[in-house]
């Protein structure tokens, strides 16, 4: 019974480091990381869309849906919003998340994911 336990509390800690790295993202290395991400995006208020949309009120927004940006099929039809889970996958394989996607570049760092996140969240408000 005792090792029965002991497995139940392994996976339960593997299922939660997933939410632990993006809850531990360091917006201040998040920002190093964007600048990646800046070749395609803006983020400020009001700035104009790049090849990729202005990611200005990501967060809660429905995927494919910002204003004045052309989004392949694969997102302008998607059915979610974006959060923390999303992006995550999102970034990691974007091609993979979305099928048909323009988004070529991704962030496999599980950690510089979290810290980009982080930094969506206080840049992108």
């Amino acid at each position: 019974m005792n090792r029965l336990v002991v497995v139940a509390a392994g996976v339960a800690a593997l299922l939660l480091s997933g939410t632990a790295a993006l809850a531990g993202g360091d917006a201040a290395k998040g920002k190093v990381v964007f600048q990646n991400c800046a070749i395609c995006h803006t983020i400020g208020k009001g700035q104009p869309n790049g090849v990729g949309p202005n990611l200005h009120g990501l967060f809660d927004r429905e995927a494919g849906k910002a204003p004045g940006f052309s989004y392949s099929s694969g997102l302008a039809t998607a059915k979610f919003k974006w959060d923390d889970e999303n992006l995550d996958k999102w970034l990691a394989e974007p091609s993979k998340f979305i099928a048909g996607t323009k988004m070529s570049f991704n962030i496999p760092d599980a950690q510089d994911r979290a810290n980009v996140i982080a930094y969506l969240h206080q840049a992108a408000q």
